[in-house]
């Protein structure tokens, strides 16, 4: 009996005792400035992001998600980490491109964090579809007995773009027979270092 006793007695105050568990790291937020060289770009373009945090830990390890890294360099000027990292637009979409940074103090259990993010619109470039001849003015050119053999025609000429918009590029002029009232005109336009040339169908009759 004495011995039964004895040995809940040890059972209760093993129970009593505080258990010892290892502490778990302290973290705190810093922050963390974002910057990219483009925030809307076309598909086949690339942009350039950075991402600055102040040092506080002389061991980190940086995570970009949706871009490149580029790598990490200390920055004794500001006593900051500056990481860069590269974003190549494949297809058009929104995308969002995140930054996350862990520093350690020392042989201390302190962690540092820091994450960022930023939104990049990617679209299809915006391209030159084709041409319109509006506007249409025609004159009559007469022989010296009065009779009609043609007529001269001006014209503006309108960039048609790949958007469904137009812009108005330019004036033209061509001829017509006195016995024509449809033509196919030849459109050549230069634009940014290319040109382009189309077949426009204008009428006389309007």
């Amino acid at each position: 009996m004495k011995k039964i006793l004895i040995t809940i007695i040890a059972a209760a105050l093993a129970m009593s005792l505080p258990v010892t568990t290892s502490a778990k790291p302290t973290e705190k937020e810093v922050d963390v400035t974002l910057t990219s060289s483009a925030l809307s770009i076309q598909t086949g373009q690339s942009i350039i992001l950075s991402a600055v945090t102040k040092k506080h830990g002389s061991t980190y390890e940086v995570f970009w998600f949706g871009a490149h890294d580029r790598g990490t360099q200390l920055s004794e000027t500001n006593d900051s980490y500056i990481s860069t990292a590269v974003f190549n637009a494949d297809k058009p979409g929104i995308y969002t491109i995140r930054y996350s940074i862990i520093m350690e103090a020392g042989k201390s259990d302190r962690k540092f964090t820091g994450t960022a993010i930023c939104t990049v619109n990617v679209s299809e470039p915006i391209t030159v579809t084709g041409a319109e001849v509006r506007n249409l003015t025609f004159r009559p050119l007469t022989r010296p007995d009065g009779s009609i053999y043609a007529y001269s025609a001006m014209g503006d000429i309108y960039t048609v773009w790949s958007n469904n918009t137009s812009s108005l590029y330019g004036r033209t002029f061509f001829i017509f027979s006195s016995n024509e009232t449809v033509k196919d005109v030849d459109v050549t336009l230069y634009i940014e270092d290319k040109h382009y040339r189309f077949t426009v169908t204008v009428s006389r009759q309007q």
